[in-house]
């Protein structure tokens, strides 16, 4: 057996836990009208996922929980529970057990379970699907529709028999397929136009990025540029700083030690000077007289000036040789040249004795009436001999003074000598190191002006490597104008936006995404329509290939039903007629089933002119001729047998009794001939409370359907 039990709890008129026992091969359910029984078949319908309460003679779902009666609360909630034997591995499940349970709240709220774990309802209906089973179709017949198979339209029909085929598995795959392909192909095109929309915006951030990027390789070597560059250039001068403070240094403690020695001779010489005799007074006097001699020297050059041109002039006059006169002024010009230059007392004597000679040769003049001239002359000679006597004296006393102070000038010449030569010392290391000092400040007003250009650059000048590649000097003017250059070039890209480079990454992640989508989107979109077409081609060839044996079987159930006659199902196109869940496209190019029969002594036009009965019995005919073709695992009909005669009514139960033995039937029905070939008879009445109540009774196989071997369910 395929079903083992069904419990209901809650559902509809079933207001306590109620559970049937489904271990037979034909289990019938009978009662009144009104007592509940069609609600059993409602709850096998919703358990196989029903989603429309109309199909469960409800409004909405609500309608499905216990409503209550005067004597009886209402329901929280209604719950289904159907449990299957899986000991064949009929289910793709590693249980030998399977239970599907179903619940609904009043609030609205519905549960499915699989052995207890909460799963979606699709996924139930899925799992159905793979073992040919479903809400929809003959797998359960409901009430008042036992000639559904004739009053359904093409399509139907089709749907009818592939779920009983087990093509409905591919249908829904199908359908999945096309909706996530329709998805699929909107998503494309979605993103194809924002592709479009942003391109023209992310190819002007790509050239903006691109100029930033170009800007950082032209900042690097620029910076590279400015570090060999100036870092050079710091780098010789922070030497030459060192070297310059290095011997500064030097020459400071050289001054220091120089200006000890300095002070050392000054001290020696002021010590000679105390130990001067009193002669140097006098030897100071004599000096200062000297200095008198050579005032009146200079006195006596103007005065002889003059008398030059006088003599000159009256020399002419008087006669006076004129080569002569003019050799006489010549020689009295040069001896006062010479006294002029001469410093010794002694020669200035003789000097001035040979100009007062040759002044005398000139007294020519004085017999010839120049009376002006003489008496210049007779001045100029009394003052000569005021020369000779002071020199002579001058000389007398200098001579006996330097034999006393002889000793003295040779002592302080020495230290003289020596404090000028310790002073001249000092003054050379002084003047070297203002030299030194001059050069450093020079060297810190280069370094200064390098450190200016530097942060009028825009740059730290700590950030200088000066470590980085020394710059050859004949380089370092190339190299001025490519910093220049390169300044030039940051200065038309500008300063980095942020906001730009960080807009670009954001576009270029989001165009790498729709991109990329788009590859998967096209990917996806041939994926399904690969699988589509494989779908299709497996629902054809499968439903062709059993559709030709329900044919078949279809006339065979035609002649019994009717005694005679012959019925076949046709395969006709259907044109513009949408398909559930499919495109207008599929639907132009499905195949739907056309029933034509013949009847005896009954011409048939359309099966419109049928009477209900008739209907029932084709209905019934198609049924079995697929039971016959493609046994399903069970099937349930709520009193398909409404319609038919006591005859028809045991042919019905014969047939069923053929079948028992590979499908398990669930039948609610009034006919005794249907009861007859039942294992399990349950009984429902209404009890005085309104609820619903089971009543069960085992049949003997004497009595019922007899012993048969277990259906191979999997086939």
């Amino acid at each position: 057996m395929f079903l083992k039990r069904l419990e209901l709890q809650g559902f509809k008129s079933f207001a306590d836990k109620t559970s049937l026992d489904l271990n037979g091969r034909v289990i019938s359910i009978v009662g009144p009208n009104g007592s509940g029984k069609s609600n059993v078949t409602d709850a096998l319908r919703w358990i196989l996922g029903e989603r429309d309460a109309k199909n469960l003679r409800s409004s909405r779902a609500e309608d499905l929980i216990f409503a209550g009666t005067q004597t009886k609360p209402r329901a929280g909630l209604a719950q289904v529970t159907l449990f299957f034997d899986n000991s064949t591995g009929f289910f793709p499940v590693d249980y030998n057990e399977v239970s599907v349970s179903r619940r609904v709240s009043r609030d609205g709220t519905t549960q499915v379970f699989l052995n207890k774990s909460e799963v979606r309802l699709k996924d139930i209906i899925d799992f159905f699907a793979k073992s040919r089973l479903g809400a929809r179709g003959l797998t359960a017949v409901n009430q008042g529709e036992s000639d559904i198979f004739i009053r359904s339209l093409p399509l139907e029909r089709r749907a009818m028999i592939e779920e009983i085929l087990g093509l409905k598995e591919f249908r829904i795959k199908k359908a999945d397929a096309e909706r996530r392909l329709k998805n699929s192909e909107a998503n494309l095109e979605k993103a194809c136009a924002l592709i479009e929309e942003i391109k023209p915006h992310l190819n002007f951030l790509r050239r903006q990025v691109t100029r930033y990027n170009n800007r950082e390789e032209i900042l690097q070597s620029l910076r590279d540029l400015e570090n060999r560059f100036y870092g050079s250039q710091i780098k010789t001068i922070n030497e030459d700083l060192r070297k310059t403070e290095a011997e500064t240094r030097s020459v400071e403690n050289e001054i220091s030690l120089k200006k000890d020695e300095e002070s050392a001779a000054g001290r020696e010489l002021e010590r000679v000077k105390t130990s001067e005799p009193e002669a140097a007074e006098a030897i100071k006097k004599i000096r200062q007289e000297k200095n008198n001699l050579l005032v009146k020297r200079g006195n006596l050059q103007r005065d002889l000036g003059k008398l030059e041109a006088k003599i000159e002039f009256a020399g002419e006059k008087a006669g006076i040789d004129p080569v002569r006169l003019l050799e006489i002024i010549d020689e009295i010009k040069k001896l006062i040249g010479e006294s002029l230059e001469e410093t010794d007392i002694v020669r200035i004597k003789l000097l001035l004795s040979r100009i007062a000679g040759l002044l005398k040769q000139t007294d020519g003049g004085e017999k010839k009436n120049v009376p002006d001239i003489s008496a210049e002359r007779k001045n100029l000679l009394r003052e000569t001999e005021d020369l000779e006597k002071e020199i002579e004296r001058l000389t007398t006393e200098e001579d006996v003074l330097n034999i006393g102070i002889r000793d003295f000038n040779d002592r302080f010449s020495k230290a003289f000598t020596k404090f000028e030569e310790k002073k001249r010392e000092t003054e050379s290391f002084i003047q070297r190191l203002n030299h030194l000092l001059l050069q450093k400040e020079k060297l810190d007003f280069r370094l200064r002006e390098i450190e200016r250009e530097v942060s009028e650059s825009g740059r730290d000048p700590r950030t200088i490597n000066a470590s980085a590649d020394e710059l050859p000097i004949d380089e370092r003017e190339t190299a001025k104008r490519q910093i220049m250059r390169f300044r030039q070039e940051l200065a038309s890209i500008g300063d980095v936006d942020q906001g730009t480079v960080k807009e670009a990454e954001e576009t270029e992640s989001r165009y790498s995404f729709l991109t990329a989508q788009t590859e998967d989107l096209l990917k996806s979109i041939s994926d399904l329509k690969e699988l589509i077409a494989d779908l299709d081609g497996k629902i054809h060839d499968n439903f062709v290939t059993a559709f030709k044996s329900i044919s078949d079987e279809f006339d065979k159930f035609i002649k019994i039903m009717f005694d005679g006659g012959n019925g076949r199902l046709i395969l006709e196109k259907i044109d513009a007629v949408p398909q559930e869940n499919g495109s207008e496209e599929n639907a132009q190019k499905a195949q739907g089933v056309e029933v034509e029969i013949n009847l005896p002594k009954k011409r048939i036009k359309n099966l419109e002119v049928l009477s209900g009965g008739e209907k029932s019995l084709v209905s019934i005919a198609a049924l079995f001729a697929l039971v016959s073709v493609s046994p399903p695992p069970f099937l349930v009909m709520d009193e398909i047998d409404a319609t038919l005669d006591e005859r028809n009514a045991r042919r019905l139960g014969e047939m069923i009794k053929r079948f028992a033995g590979k499908t398990q039937f669930v039948i609610v029905t009034h006919n005794r001939a249907v009861m007859e070939v039942a294992d399990i008879l349950y009984g429902v009445t209404m009890t005085p409370d309104g609820t619903s109540r089971i009543l069960s009774l085992k049949l003997s196989p004497e009595g019922g359907v007899p012993e048969a071997p277990e259906p191979d369910i999997r086939s």
